[in-house]
């Protein structure tokens, strides 16, 4: 695999991990 396509893969872990994280807190509230 290369560093780029990690990289990507790693962008959308980043963006999948922030999107749950913003969905329970506003089920929090």
């Amino acid at each position: 695999m290369t560093d780029q396509r990690l990289m990507s893969m790693g962008k959308a872990c980043s963006l999948a991990l922030g999107e749950a994280i913003a969905a329970k807190n506003t089920q929090l509230l």
